[in-house]
């Protein structure tokens, strides 16, 4: 039997990460190719008209600024894993992993304040990661929940976040009354300025009936085409292969690290039923969903450097390309 080996990707030389993260960028394009009517969530804040910025969603410059959003976020990701050590060695696979999904869901491609939400996201992790046995940490209480609130008012289905930022809390040994309100007052404090300008800019229009379209409930899963269907199940069999890996490596990470990865679980879980539950803003969530799928997936590939785990990061690969295919029908 071939004897398989992530060796040379988990620590790659410059050349050859330069080589896979440059694959991703005709994988971007080419998904692109089969998305030509993309479907914009209702109630989409478009992030550069929110800057004033006329840019026409179908143009070519659109594309590349928000493969850039993309980019930067990969590399925010893999600071973030290298920081805290959420993989306990040096590994490239949670960059690679995140660009290769994201570049394969073109959904995500034309709405740009997902990766801006995406940015928050991690910011505000980087707040809470420092909370770890600090009941005190009132100022990173509020400034991570600011964030999940900046990115509640882009994609407001988020706000439900802020009760997993508690479970955080609790994971982190750090739940406190006063983490407790910073963090209240943290996610509300964007709400308000958000609403005043809102009622300021257009008094004429009621609040509450603004944001009804967002906060619709719908389930349209049996409504999508078949390939798509096989491929969430693949990709979704490839997660769970990966969180069983996660839970048997874990055992030999320091506590704050199992902590970390705990609490990635429960985000990705309340994200996908989010995803689930307003399926009419599901694809707004998918950078973030990929957010957790990539240092998830890529803990066991990176600890665990055998033939088992090279098939199933082959496997990874070979399912996102052949949804690209389907997806362009050049199959």
């Amino acid at each position: 039997m071939m004897n398989l080996s992530l060796k040379n990707i988990i620590a790659p030389k410059i050349h050859i990460a330069l080589l896979l993260l440059g694959s991703c960028v005709p994988l971007w394009f080419l998904a692109d190719i089969g998305n030509q009517n993309p479907a914009i969530p209702q109630n989409y804040l478009n992030f550069f008209q929110l800057l004033h910025i006329d840019i026409p969603t179908s143009s070519l410059f659109y594309s590349l600024i928000t493969l850039v959003f993309m980019l930067i976020n990969g590399f925010v990701i893999a600071q973030l894993n290298s920081k805290y050590s959420i993989i306990r060695t040096r590994t490239f696979l949670p960059l690679f992993v995140f660009v290769a999904l994201v570049s394969s869901w073109s959904s995500s491609h034309y709405l740009n304040q997902s990766h801006v939400a995406l940015t928050l996201t991690v910011t505000a992790l980087y707040f809470f990661f420092n909370m770890h046995r600090n009941e005190n940490g009132v100022e990173q209480a509020y400034m991570g929940s600011f964030m999940i609130g900046i990115a509640s008012v882009l994609i407001n289905s988020l706000i439900f976040l802020l009760p997993i930022c508690w479970i955080g809390f609790v994971l982190f040994q750090c739940f406190s009354p006063r983490t407790f309100f910073s963090s209240v007052f943290g996610m509300i404090t964007p709400w308000i300025l958000y609403l005043s300008y809102f009622h300021l800019t257009n008094p004429e229009v009621e609040i509450i009936q603004s944001l009804n379209p967002d906060f619709y409930f719908s389930f349209t899963f049996h409504e999508l085409p078949l390939h798509s269907i096989v491929y969430i199940i693949s990709i979704s069999i490839v997660l769970i292969i990966g969180i069983l890996g996660m839970f048997a490596s874990m055992q030999s990470d320091a506590i704050h690290t199992r902590t970390k990865l705990n609490f990635l679980v429960w985000i990705l879980v309340s994200i996908t039923i989010l995803a689930l539950i307003f399926s009419n803003q599901a694809i707004s969530l998918l950078p973030i969903i990929a957010l957790t799928y990539s240092i998830i997936l890529s803990h066991p590939l990176s600890l665990k450097v055998n033939s088992s785990n090279a098939m199933v990061f082959i496997a990874f690969c070979i399912i996102n390309i052949i949804h690209i295919i389907f997806k362009t029908s050049l199959f």
